[in-house]
């Protein structure tokens, strides 16, 4: 089961963000604005880490990945991105 509410925390992080300033994929930001159960008011994830936005902001591993990926599954099946596009991503990457 892929949540956020089982990532652990992440002690000492010592950057601002996990996204890169780079061009190219900077991994998935999720905003939130009706507040929906179960969900920061804004997160984003990349390369097995998460940035929650909330009113503290933390940083939690996604060691396995299975939150970008379950996001990045989403995105196909609502059309979103192609997975052609996702593929290329990932050789990027």
């Amino acid at each position: 089961k892929a949540g956020i509410g089982e990532a652990k925390k992440v002690e000492g992080f010592d950057k601002k963000t996990i996204i890169p300033s780079i061009l190219g994929y900077k991994g998935i930001l999720v905003r939130n604005p009706k507040r929906r159960s179960g969900l920061p008011s804004q997160f984003a994830v990349n390369k097995g880490m998460i940035e929650v936005m909330d009113e503290q902001k933390r940083f939690l591993k996604d060691a396995e990945g299975n939150i970008e990926k379950l996001l990045m599954d989403e995105a196909i099946r609502q059309g979103v991105i192609e997975e052609k596009i996702l593929m290329r991503m990932k050789k990027a990457q």
